[in-house]
């Protein structure tokens, strides 16, 4: 049964439905995958393996552009994640808190993150949300080592995240902050103006030039890479 998947498991079944409405959406869009590659400059295989859950998006850039082409992206993943069988069950989410408090700190209500956000490359993005993440976890006071356990993860990962040099790929990770610290879906799409983590107006405007390239075209016919111009 779904209430008994370890989160690993979870979050296999997450980016199966996200593949599946991310796969809707370009298909209501018109679009065939290398379209789809091309707006988001990446490989089509790596769209296809998006929209079959073999794999999600590991830039924040990449979901960013992707919530930017499909407003609904990000209400997506949250219903998703309140789904019964998929939100943390009680035991999960106790566990996960003896965890996170066992070396001290306690909930603080009323705390916002008050870095100023990056709008850059993906390096940038993940520095800016490290320092969302160290700056939520700091104003619990709640040590990294207790992070590191909660979430199952090694040490050196968890400080990866917080440092900017990696960012956690897993939606149930990502789920489990966002229940802890309740915005972190709202900073990472950037739908809070204070603190959020916005795509710059330069990256807004080659998603949208690259998306309009693909008005009034065919899709790509099968196995080609290329797409024809209604005549």
């Amino acid at each position: 049964m779904r209430g008994n998947m370890k989160l690993s498991e979870k979050s296999r079944v997450i980016k199966v439905d996200f593949g599946k409405f991310l796969k809707e959406s370009r298909l209501e869009s018109d679009r065939s995958v290398f379209d789809n590659g091309y707006i988001l400059a990446v490989n089509p295989q790596t769209v296809w393996c998006w929209e079959q859950g073999n794999s999600f998006p590991g830039s924040i850039v990449r979901i960013k552009k992707l919530a930017l082409m499909y407003s609904d992206t990000p209400y997506f993943l949250k219903d998703i994640i309140e789904r019964n069988g998929i939100k943390p069950s009680r035991s999960e989410w106790k566990d996960f808190e003896k965890e996170v408090y066992s070396g001290g700190g306690g909930l603080v209500s009323g705390i916002r993150p008050e870095y100023v956000s990056k709008d850059a490359r993906d390096l940038e993005y993940k520095k800016a949300f490290g320092k969302y993440m160290m700056r939520e976890r700091y104003n619990r006071g709640i040590t990294v080592a207790a992070m590191a356990r909660a979430l199952k993860v090694n040490y050196h990962t968890y400080c990866a995240w917080e440092n900017g040099s990696a960012w956690p790929q897993e939606v149930m990770v990502l789920a489990m902050l966002d229940k802890l610290y309740s915005n972190t879906f709202d900073v990472l799409f950037g739908l809070c103006d204070e603190n959020g983590i916005h795509l710059s107006m330069t990256e807004k405007k080659d998603v949208l030039k690259r998306m309009r390239m693909f008005d009034g075209t065919h899709r790509c016919e099968p196995g080609k890479g290329r797409f024809r111009k209604l005549k």
